[in-house]
């Protein structure tokens, strides 16, 4: 039994230590779409996003029908009076010789009161609630830019991170060839055909790519690590990265590239747009505030004043008198004659931000179609360069192997293999520059048009 305990004990400590250390996989998508998850910045949208909901139903709160309750007890430590004519009370005063003083008060009050008011009328009020309206729109329009921007942040890490390893599995296959070759070498320098010079030519090339292939993988893990920190992943747990570079390209290629309405995908132009009718809604606002408002209130009220709060005093007629109820309805309009020409001001001032705004918005249309020009004429040149170094890769492997063939049958030398070795390199090298060089360019135009 004791034994059977270790056993399980081991057994699930073993698996949690793989659950922990699993590697997930992403293909782009994945990785955008965890990003837009986790993201710190989308979290923030979405905190606006609820707020302008709360803002909302703020604004609309105003005009919502609103019942205070007020409780109160006064006692007076010294009664107010008030200077009377004493012939008001006894005529057979002289009233222009006598006045008296008559407390103005009783000594303790206690009070309840219910008060219901109501806004009826107020256009401004009515504006007001279709710009709160407007605002939680032109929030979502903020959380589109800035998933536009997790995404296009993710893309351009994680296209890097492809290529390294697809130039890393380049390295390993040249490691292998050359390893190879200098076997084979090696086997004709033990029967006389060759110098210890070629094997030592050999062994310095793979050599330089063992060192190449060792900085490649320090780069991989700076590169893997900027794809962690734009998706918002746990920098110590390990990815790996599912696409395939050729069906990436191939997919990147089929999306709409020549879309002839460069704005309307660009959420930040269409975020101009919600910006105007916000301020043009403000104009209205403030027109709306010359017009006069209506409210309506309603009032109950039960109070009790006595000399002394315990003994109620009597009326004539020998009741005691207790709590006094009073109930009150009214109508207020405000309307304002003149208000020193503030609404006058803050309608110039709305009419200038609302000029600005059209300002920026025609700086960001030409800075759009520059960027999508400029995007179209990169691709372009990408794509071309592509299928040139294409071209000459396949040329320089043409050369490489029949140098091979040529130094195994002893007609060809070590030194033209070096040499046809170095054009090969090249030429692996300026194909993944050109194959880089147009998944960014696919990438920029994507952008540039607003593309998911």
């Amino acid at each position: 039994m004791y034994q059977l305990t270790i056993v399980l004990i081991c057994l699930f400590t073993w698996t949690g230590i793989t659950a922990q250390t699993e590697t997930q996989e992403f293909s782009l998508q994945e990785a955008i779409d965890y990003a837009v998850k986790h993201h710190n910045d989308f979290k923030r949208i979405q905190m606006e996003i609820n707020d302008a909901d709360y803002q909302i139903k703020e604004a609309r709160s105003i005009g919502m029908p609103k019942l205070t309750g007020q409780l109160g007890y006064n006692y007076s430590i010294q009664i107010p009076k008030s200077v009377l004519d004493a012939s008001a009370f006894d005529p057979t005063v002289p009233a222009e010789t006598v006045y008296t003083e008559f407390p103005a008060g009783i000594r303790n009050s206690l009070y309840g009161k219910l008060e219901l008011g109501a806004l009826l009328f107020d256009y401004s009020y009515l504006i007001g609630l279709e710009a709160a309206k407007k605002l939680k729109t032109m929030t979502r329009k903020q959380v589109e830019i800035s998933e536009q921007q997790i995404r296009n942040n993710v893309r351009d890490a994680y296209l890097p991170n492809l290529i390294v390893e697809v130039n890393e599995g380049t390295i390993l296959k040249n490691i292998k060839n050359l390893e190879q070759i200098k076997y084979e070498t090696q086997v004709m320098y033990d029967n006389g055909f060759v110098e210890q010079l070629d094997i030592d030519r050999l062994a310095l090339s793979i050599s330089n790519l063992n060192v190449q292939l060792k900085t490649l993988r320090e780069q991989k893990e700076v590169l893997r690590n900027v794809l962690k920190f734009q998706m918002n992943y746990p920098l110590e747990d390990d990815i790996s990265l599912t696409e395939n570079i050729s069906e990436l390209l191939e997919d990147m290629e089929q999306i709409e590239l020549e879309e002839e309405n460069i704005y309307a995908n660009r959420a930040e132009f269409v975020l101009f747009n919600e910006r105007k009718e916000i301020n043009e809604i403000n104009l209205r606002r403030l027109k709306a505030e010359r017009y006069p408002n209506a409210f309506g209130f309603a009032a109950y009220q039960q109070s009790m004043n006595r000399d002394n709060l315990f003994n109620a005093p009597t009326r004539i007629d020998g009741t005691k008198i207790g709590f006094i109820p009073s109930f009150v309805v009214g109508i207020q309009v405000n309307f304002t004659l003149f208000d020193g020409f503030k609404v006058k001001n803050s309608y110039q001032r709305a009419l200038i931000d609302l000029d600005k705004i059209k300002l920026e918005e025609k700086d960001l249309k030409n800075a759009i179609e520059l960027q999508v020009k400029n995007a179209r004429v990169n691709y372009t040149v990408a794509k071309e360069s592509l299928v040139t170094t294409d071209e000459n890769l396949k040329l320089a492997e043409k050369i490489y192997s029949i140098s091979k063939i040529k130094y195994r049958e002893g007609v060809g030398s070590s030194l033209e293999i070096s040499q046809a070795e170095q054009s090969l390199y090249s030429a692996q090298s300026n194909h993944m520059t050109a194959l880089y060089n147009l998944l960014v360019a696919i990438t920029n135009l994507n952008n540039a048009l607003g593309n998911k």
